[in-house]
């Protein structure tokens, strides 16, 4: 069984970094830079994890939360934030739209990596 991701982040590099490195941890991982489109694809398809920025032109990371959060099919699902704001408003913003972690940029890719295997680890482990 697949381990769907999906990546929400307005910087293309992050998205590809992420998604390439995930990917070769064996989960499979979808990421775009357009929140639009990102709402666009949890209505589609069904993902158990989601990483999203913070800091989004358009809708910004806090409001896909909540958006994703009112979704009945992904009240419980692991919400990711990452950001290079690091105030206590917006952690506790991220936190009351739902957000289950808040991970600073820039981070190590491993401190990443073991929060998704802490909330959605591989059955092959």
């Amino acid at each position: 069984m697949d381990r769907k991701i999906l990546i929400i982040d307005d910087e293309k590099s992050v998205g590809t970094i992420l998604r390439f490195n995930l990917g070769q941890s064996g989960y499979s991982v979808l990421s775009t830079q357009d929140p639009t489109a990102g709402l666009q694809l949890a209505q589609n398809q069904k993902f158990d994890l989601f990483i999203l920025d913070v800091a989004i032109p358009g809708i910004n990371g806090i409001e896909i939360c909540s958006h994703l959060r009112n979704m009945p099919q992904y009240k419980d699902t692991p919400i990711l934030m990452i950001s290079s704001r690091t105030d206590t408003e917006t952690k506790n913003a991220a936190r009351n739209a739902g957000a289950n972690e808040y991970i600073a940029k820039p981070f190590p890719f491993e401190k990443l990596a073991d929060k998704v295997k802490e909330y959605l680890p591989l059955f092959f482990e």
